[in-house]
C-alpha cells in the first residue's frame, strides 16, 4: 500500500464542491479557513469586509447620434395646437409624415407625425431610435412624444438615469448567471456616457440570524428585514466599475448571493446624481 497518498486531495475536492455556489472571495476565504482548521497552520483567517475596487473599465463602442430640438420651446407645446402654431414655435420639422385624408369611418382615426429630433443607438442590443415627435389628427396636435415622457432637461444639465432591468429586489433563479443591466437614456447635452457600479454583497455573521440580503440600507449598517426582527450586517465583497456610451451592460455574476447596482450620466458639463442602489440576488 502506498502510504504517501495526499489526504489534502479529497479534502480540496469536497471544498470545491461545497463552495461552488458561493461568491469568489467567500469561496476563497472558506477554502482557506477550512484547510487551515484541518492542518492547524497559522494562516490568518479571511476578512470578509475586504472591498477590492476593480479599475474603471471603459467599453469602446459607437456613440449614439443625437439631434435635439430647442427643449425650452418643446416644453411649450400644447395639445390642440394647429400645424401653423407648431411651425411658429419650433420651425420646420426634420421630416414629417404625409397628411392623410379626413376621417370618414368613425372606427378609424388617421394620425400623422412631425419629427423634430432623435437619439439613435447603434449597438446590437439597443439598436433603435428615440424620437421627438408631434402627432397630429386633422391638423391639430393629438400627442407629444419624447424619450423621457416629458421629464427632460431644458438647460442641458443631466437628468437621472432610470433603471429598468433587473427589477428591484429581483430573485434570479437560473444558471449560468448571465445578466443584462438596462436603463433609460438621460436627457441633457450630448454626447452622454454612463458610469455603472456593480457590487457583490454578502451577509456577515456579526449580527444574529440570516437574511435575504435585499435591504436597501448602506453597507456596514445593521438593518432588519421589513417583515421580521432579524438583524444582520452586509459587507461589500467586490466593486466593478464601467463607463459606456450605451444604455445596456452585459455581466456574468460570480456566485450565488446578493448584489446591487447603480448608474449615473456623464457629459462635458459634469455628471448627474447617482441613481438609487437597486438590489437583486441569485438563488442558484
Amino acid at each position: 500500500m502506498n502510504n504517501s497518498f495526499p489526504v489534502q486531495a479529497p479534502i480540496a475536492m469536497l471544498v470545491r464542491q461545497w463552495s461552488r455556489q458561493l461568491p469568489v472571495l467567500v469561496r476563497r476565504g472558506f477554502t482557506v479557513a477550512l484547510l487551515c482548521s484541518l492542518c492547524g497552520c497559522a494562516t490568518p483567517k479571511p476578512n470578509y469586509s475586504y472591498q477590492p475596487q476593480h479599475p474603471l473599465r471603459v467599453i469602446a463602442g459607437v456613440r449614439p447620434q443625437a439631434r435635439l430640438p430647442d427643449l425650452a420651446k418643446w416644453r411649450a407645446l400644447k395639445i390642440g395646437m394647429t400645424e401653423a402654431e407648431v411651425t411658429t414655435l419650433l420651425g420646420k420639422p426634420i421630416t414629417k409624415d404625409p397628411r392623410p385624408t379626413a376621417d370618414t369611418d368613425p372606427s378609424i382615426t388617421h394620425v400623422y407625425g412631425w419629427y423634430y429630433g432623435e437619439i439613435i443607438f447603434h449597438s446590437f442590443n439597443t439598436q433603435g431610435t428615440f424620437y421627438y415627435s408631434v402627432v397630429f389628427h386633422e391638423g391639430r396636435v393629438r400627442d407629444i412624444c419624447d424619450p423621457w415622457n416629458g421629464s427632460f432637461s431644458t438647460n442641458g444639465s443631466l437628468t437621472l438615469p432610470e433603471l429598468i432591468l433587473p427589477e428591484a429586489e429581483k430573485t434570479l433563479d437560473y444558471y449560468p448567471r448571465f445578466m443584462d443591466f438596462r436603463w433609460q437614456p438621460s436627457s441633457g447635452i450630448y454626447p452622454i456616457d454612463y458610469e455603472v457600479t456593480i457590487q457583490l454583497l454578502a451577509d456577515s455573521n456579526r449580527e444574529l440570524g440570516e437574511t435575504d440580503g435585499l435591504s436597501q440600507t448602506e453597507m456596514h449598517e445593521p438593518a432588519a428585514k421589513p417583515d421580521s426582527q432579524i438583524q444582520r450586517e452586509q459587507v461589500v465583497l467586490e466593486t466593478y466599475r464601467y463607463r459606456t456610451h450605451d444604455i445596456y451592460l452585459p455581466f456574468t455574476w460570480l456566485g450565488m448571493g446578493p448584489g446591487r447596482w447603480r448608474v449615473r450620466a456623464v457629459n462635458d458639463t459634469g455628471a448627474s446624481d447617482w441613481s438609487a442602489w437597486r438590489y437583486f440576488k441569485f438563488s442558484k
